[in-house]
């Protein structure tokens, strides 16, 4: 409903775009798949669609709902779960990887409302026998009870059919207790939401086995969780004052990444396969298809299509050598543009260098994010995998923040100073050079000293 009227829109504007303007709408795509989900459960912990049938998303490290974090993580991670067609789903508990990462689960309103457990198994008679009894210590604290059941519901000994007393609860309270349990809208409304969670937490206490105890507590943990607000941690400021602190400490990763990157450019530049020539040139012929284009939409095709590696490479962290490939294909590319360029290797660099900077810089921590995620879904610190790399990818979402603000300035770059700096390969040196002192001037140095501390959400009790 949202991307399809955008396609239709800009059709009229891309028609003469060919592959360029397929890969603004791939592009395109992706941004909005990924940002529907983060935006929406980042903002509500939910989304119109989960909303509709009752849906929250809620975080199992501080039980509450999902917060802006949470939602980052398993968000970003919904590319590798999109991309194997959620097969990991039936293999993890009904978990997707993202949830995993972020330690967050999809829970159901209908929790929100009081319900006697079905069959005859001893442990459910242990949780019937047990929410019975919680239920008539709390109607035994309300005044008035008995007015607010009102005469539409039966107390009588048929239809409460309870067969057991309670030492201290007179049996008119208990046979209530039991019609009101089978009228969870009428319990809801007498007792409320957290009566009802009272109730469930009393029960927990009250019933004999322990896999009844358990099985009660971890129900009124949920519901005490779709209640709680999440933690208010969505501060833009912390990208610029955090952001630095982190690049740094993926630095052994940027270099990686770097150096791949370069690999991967100087084999293309010397390789030069000739099918892949022919591709470069039919999608994208950077420096020579591209210079009619207007502007603001270059910078547009620009900033969707970087955007769109840079999801892609944090998001596709879980698959393991999908990541490094997005890379090493970008690598690949620039490097056949710099070998088939009728300007010459060295004017074509003139045509790079000025949004390259920002460009490269943003890409490279971005797989210096995924990478180091790898890293700990091989040799985890600490928890499972997919939960350490969350971790990760948690402790470096102000760095990622930078990052989207470079592929903006890139794409703006690209778009609008580029084309007149290419033909000067000294001015465009220079520009570049200006670039990167300022970028990693900044990166290196600014939040040093500072109390800032990584962006990683504290750990709560999973025991219960």
């Amino acid at each position: 409903m949202i991307y399809l009227p955008l396609a239709l829109l800009s059709e009229p504007l891309l028609g003469d775009l060919g592959f360029l303007g397929l890969s603004l709408l791939s592009s395109l795509f992706l941004v909005i798949f990924v940002a529907y989900f983060l935006l929406f459960e980042g903002l509500t912990s939910t989304t119109p669609g989960k909303r509709s049938l009752g849906l929250w998303v809620i975080s199992l490290e501080t039980l509450s709902r999902a917060s802006f974090a949470d939602s980052a993580v398993r968000n970003l991670l919904r590319v590798a779960d999109a991309l194997t067609l959620y097969l990991a789903i039936p293999f993890t508990g009904s978990f997707r990887m993202g949830d995993l990462a972020a330690s967050t689960v999809v829970v159901s309103r209908d929790l929100l409302q009081l319900e006697l457990p079905g069959g005859r198994s001893e442990i459910a008679e242990d949780m019937r026998k047990g929410i019975i009894e919680a239920l008539s210590y709390e109607l035994m604290s309300i005044d008035g009870w008995e007015g607010m059941i009102g005469p539409g519901t039966s107390t009588s000994a048929e239809a409460g059919g309870v067969g057991y007393s309670l030492p201290g609860v007179p049996d008119e309270v208990l046979r209530a207790a039991v019609a009101l349990a089978r009228r969870p809208g009428l319990s809801t409304r007498i007792l409320g939401i957290e009566g009802i969670i009272r109730v469930y937490e009393r029960a927990s206490e009250l019933c004999y086995h322990m896999e009844s105890r358990e099985i009660l507590r971890n129900r009124a943990t949920l519901m005490r969780a779709i209640v709680r607000e999440p933690r208010r941690e969505l501060n833009p400021i912390g990208i610029f004052t955090r952001g630095p602190d982190e690049f740094r400490r993926l630095a052994p990763y940027f270099l990686t990444s770097l150096a791949l990157f370069l690999a991967s450019l100087v084999a293309a530049y010397g390789y030069r396969p000739s099918w892949l020539e022919a591709i470069l040139r039919e999608l994208f012929g950077r420096g020579e298809t591209t210079t009619g284009i207007n502007p603001a939409l270059l910078s547009l095709l620009i900033l969707m299509n970087n955007l769109r590696v840079a999801l892609t490479v944090v998001g596709t962290a879980p698959l393991i050598v999908l990541s490094p490939l997005v890379l090493a294909a970008n690598g690949a590319m620039v490097g056949l543009v710099m070998a088939i360029s009728k300007m010459g290797p060295l004017s074509t660099l003139g045509y790079i260098l000025p949004h390259g900077v920002p460009e490269l810089t943003a890409i490279f921590t971005s797989t210096s994010i995924a990478l180091s995620a790898i890293k700990e879904l091989l040799l985890p610190s600490s928890g499972g995998r997919l939960e350490s790399a969350g971790r990760v990818v948690r402790g470096s979402l102000n760095a990622l923040g930078l990052a989207v603000i470079l592929i903006i300035y890139a794409a703006l770059v690209e778009g609008f100073i580029t084309r007149k700096l290419g033909g000067d390969l000294a001015s465009a040196l220079a520009f570049s050079i200006i670039e990167a002192i300022v970028i990693y001037t900044y990166l290196l140095i600014a939040g040093r000293g500072g109390t800032s501390t990584p962006s990683q959400a504290p750990s709560g009790d999973r025991s219960s």
